[in-house]
């Protein structure tokens, strides 16, 4: 919303709950909620990566299995 659209920072990341984990864009800015640290999410972000492949989830209590998912950004930006 309002943030965004007032500043048009490239990257926006959110808390909220794990369920709804995930990343999308708004424009130009790329939004990411990794879920709750307190439930071992984080969200690694990385832009030399490939477009479809710069966002990458990881629960931090779980070591072996560190990368959940990478994320498509809907833009291919």
């Amino acid at each position: 919303g309002e943030l965004i659209d007032s500043f048009h920072p490239d990257l926006c990341v959110v808390g909220g709950c794990s369920e709804r984990r995930g990343a999308e864009r708004s424009g130009h800015t790329l939004v990411v909620n990794p879920g709750r640290l307190t439930d071992g999410w984080a969200a690694w972000v990385d832009w030399s990566r490939p477009a479809r492949e710069v966002v990458e989830f990881m629960n931090l209590r779980k070591p072996e299995t560190q990368t959940v998912a990478v994320c498509a950004t809907p833009s291919g930006n």
